[in-house]
């Protein structure tokens, strides 16, 4: 069976086209915000980044890069259990490109000497957390919560990539983050967009 959103699997090989003249016209008035948008999205980023480093794996922009973050993807090992915790909460995630390329019917003509081992490990741990420009302090903050009340419950850091916690001087520039699972456990509000279109 497949457990994910089925527009991921590619059923046929083509062209994915979806641009008309009233969307260009919306993404042109966009365009004015965009830096401002790019700005915001970095600031949830350094958040989730500082609240969430030393429980499971975050990504990490290569110096001297500027990432929009059209996802904010992480790493666990018990992609799952998280997955479900949050969903109990009514904190969205995602998964996606659950099926590699190489992995579906349309493309397995062409293989990939030797395989893709990194895409086959990467598939199986990644997932994504809500991440969009007007995510609120607040809600940003249940997340957090809940996935380290998750991880702290399950004895164990999920795939993380370092061991030490954030400075308090990083974590205090960034606004604080709750460290109890029951900290603004309200409507989720913005937590039901996982992200918001770029132009």
């Amino acid at each position: 069976t497949f457990d994910h959103d089925p527009k991921y699997l590619n059923l046929r090989i083509g062209m994915n086209s979806r641009m008309d003249t009233i969307q260009a016209a919306v993404l042109l008035q966009k365009l004015t915000i965009f830096a401002d948008e790019i700005a915001a999205r970095n600031h949830v980023a350094d958040r989730y980044a500082a609240g969430l480093g030393d429980v499971v794996k975050v990504p990490k922009v290569i110096d001297g890069g500027v990432s929009v973050w059209a996802q904010y993807t992480i790493e666990t090992d018990d992609r799952d259990g998280l997955i479900a915790h949050l969903k109990g909460q009514e904190i969205p995630t995602a998964v996606y490109y659950p099926i590699p390329i190489h992995r579906q019917d349309d493309y397995s003509v062409y293989p990939a000497p030797g395989g893709l081992p990194v895409t086959d490990a990467k598939s199986k741990v990644v997932m994504s957390l809500p991440m969009h420009p007007y995510l609120t302090q607040d809600d940003q903050d249940r997340v957090i919560a809940a996935i380290r009340a998750y991880v702290k419950r399950n004895g164990r850091a999920c795939g993380r990539r370092r061991r030490t916690r954030p400075s308090s001087d990083r974590i205090r520039r960034l606004g604080g983050w709750p460290t109890s699972p029951e900290a603004d456990q309200g409507a989720p509000g913005g937590l039901n967009t996982l992200t918001t279109s770029l132009p």
